[in-house]
């Protein structure tokens, strides 16, 4: 895997490419293997992290915590003995980060791995479309100068984010969005949690485990609404 952007050449520098995805997610992923599969020279834009959400903060990463959370704390078994709750949280806390880590950190090496296999290009930046298929791409580095790229097909894959109500104080250290709540240092006396979506019904099971009270809102008819 050839990765750009580190130290971008000058703005003259012209790179042609067949295929170049704005994204490297699990759509973004895809469609660069299937590129490369078919012989298309295939360029990846990542601003962060190869993987995207599925290996930073939801997909593997929350369903990681949450089986991790239910085995170390015996959520499962405890009541057979008459317990509810786990013997130390913190010590359960920091073993449910450290998989959480382990399982993060392989599953991006998979993903380089991939790449590398496919020859897919990789370069960490931001990009911005120009007229006449071009992508301006402004690598990570501050101090690195901007980049004109052009490709006969152009994929944006951008994936999403929580979303941020302006009525919510977000600056508020105890208010987390979906990103935030798993760098959670300090165990929480209780959680209110708003959304029933499949992220939301995670993090509900995985305070749960640690006998933590937890409040679900959710304004749907139902719970888990697109599952």
């Amino acid at each position: 895997m050839a990765a750009i952007g580190n130290s971008g050449p000058d703005v003259t520098e012209h790179s042609h490419y067949d295929f170049i995805i704005i994204g490297g997610g699990p759509a973004g992923q895809g469609a660069a293997e299937f590129a490369s599969l078919a012989g298309r020279r295939t360029l990846v834009i990542e601003r962060n992290v190869l993987g995207g959400l599925v290996v930073t903060t939801g997909g593997a990463p929350t369903k990681t915590l949450r089986e991790a959370a239910l085995y170390l704390t015996g959520f499962r078994e405890r009541a057979l003995y008459g317990l509810t709750v786990p013997a130390d949280i913190a010590l359960a806390v920091e073993r449910m980060r450290a998989r959480t880590r382990q399982v993060r950190s392989a599953m991006q090496d998979i993903t380089r791995s991939t790449f590398d296999n496919l020859g897919i290009e990789v370069a960490y930046g931001s990009a911005r479309l120009s007229p006449n298929r071009t992508v301006l791409l402004t690598p990570r580095e501050g101090d690195a100068k901007e980049r004109v790229l052009t490709a006969d097909r152009i994929l944006l894959a951008t994936g999403s984010r929580p979303s941020r109500p302006t009525n919510i104080p977000f600056d508020d250290p105890d208010i987390f969005d979906s990103e935030g709540l798993p760098q959670l240092e300090r165990i929480p006396k209780s959680v209110l949690i708003v959304g029933g979506g499949s992220i939301g019904c995670e993090f509900v099971s995985i305070i749960n485990a640690f006998a933590i009270p937890v409040i679900l809102i959710h304004t749907g008819e139902r719970l888990l609404r697109n599952m």
